[in-house]
């Protein structure tokens, strides 16, 4: 096809207009529509169209370490069948992974006020304050136990604790993907909690 009749394909209806668009055909431009003011454009699929995401920044080394350390005490928490410490476990787990979100939101923990990680943790992650306050108030029963003080913790209540931890690490690793939601789960939302729990 000569380079005259493609003009006549894209719109020239007559000899004048044909030559007008072959020119513009061999400058290498978008051969115009005929209106003032307006410009061909090629038509562009809408179905089957891919939108990029921005993909989210990488997590600290650091933040990457504690949630694999997080994710190693639960399974400890699951797969012993001593209550204090299966309770000990989880809440180290959580423990951990409250730490992996300090770090991922303020690494070397510049810029926050908190004498415990609990409390830097709601100053790091306002939408898990309900977590941190819950996962304190049972801070003081793993020490006594680590100090063997020996503190009752029921076969039920550390499973509960276990869920709680389980959830929380959920709830961790949503937060760090950057996913998109209305509500972020508490405490509250884990079933009907023991004593050590509602204590909080």
């Amino acid at each position: 096809m000569t380079i005259l009749e493609q003009a006549f394909e894209n719109g020239g209806r007559t000899h004048e207009e044909a030559v007008m668009r072959m020119s513009e055909l061999q400058d290498g431009r978008a051969p115009s529509d005929g209106r003032r003011g307006t410009s061909w454009r090629p038509e562009v699929p809408l179905q089957g169209s891919v939108v990029p995401v921005p993909a989210q920044p990488p997590l600290p080394r650091t933040a990457r370490e504690l949630l694999h350390r997080g994710g190693r005490e639960l399974e400890e928490a699951r797969r012993t069948t001593d209550p204090a410490d299966r309770f000990t476990h989880a809440h180290l787990g959580a423990l951990r992974l409250a730490g992996a979100m300090i770090a991922a939101r303020h690494p070397g923990g510049r810029g926050l006020r908190g004498r415990t990680a609990w409390q830097l943790l709601s100053a790091a992650a306002p939408e898990l304050s309900r977590w941190s306050a819950f996962f304190a108030a049972g801070a003081p029963v793993r020490a006594a136990i680590e100090g063997g003080g020996g503190h009752a913790v029921s076969p039920g209540e550390a499973l509960e604790w276990l869920a709680a931890a389980e959830a929380f690490d959920d709830e961790v690793r949503l937060v760090l993907s950057g996913a998109e939601r209305d509500v972020v789960a508490g405490p509250q939302d884990v079933g009907t909690l023991g004593p050590l729990a509602r204590a909080s």
